[in-house]
């Protein structure tokens, strides 16, 4: 079996267990009635990280359901998207702030490829991270190449969206 099939598996295995855990169970904000997998992404596709330089984007948090990160993808490309060289290794730190709890999911940024994974193959959150609806992410990267290139970078957290029973649009 090739890396790339075990680590299908592992994220097969670990959606299957948060579906298991989640789906008919009480929580504070309700009974769980419907879980349906989900990716938000945090874009630096419009203009180019300068290198050495910071950039930051939001991504809101739709009001229909609570969202649980299970996974985070980095994507890494530079000098341009038309001509864009995948960047497998990205020299970039990462910072991602929830403004609802105000909290970070760092303690300090980090290396992208420490908790994204690596060219497409995605990093599995030791724990599954619940963020609220209505919620605003905020995304920080840091360009830390030296040689003057700039790149561009999308950031992926996937995961299910969780439905409530009682939840505006779900008919329960």
């Amino acid at each position: 079996m090739t890396p790339a099939q075990k680590k299908i598996i592992e994220v097969s295995a670990t959606v299957a267990s948060a579906r298991e855990q989640l789906l008919g169970k009480m929580t504070g904000r309700g009974t769980v009635i419907g879980l349906e997998t989900f990716t938000y992404n945090a874009d630096f596709l419009a203009a180019s990280v300068a290198a050495g330089a910071t950039q930051q984007t939001t991504t809101d948090i739709q009001a229909d359901s609570d969202f649980l990160v299970l996974f985070m993808l980095a994507w890494g490309a530079g000098p341009t998207l038309n001509n864009s060289l995948l960047l497998n290794n990205i020299a970039a730190t990462l910072q991602v702030g929830d403004n609802t709890t105000n909290r970070t999911f760092f303690s300090q940024p980090m290396m992208i490829s420490n908790v994204c994974g690596n060219g497409g193959t995605p990093y599995i959150m030791p724990e599954s991270k619940l963020i609220y609806a209505r919620t605003r992410l905020t995304t920080v990267i840091s360009n830390l190449r030296t040689d003057g290139q700039a790149n561009f970078y999308q950031i992926g957290f996937s995961g299910l969206k969780v439905f409530y029973k009682g939840e505006p649009g779900q008919g329960v």
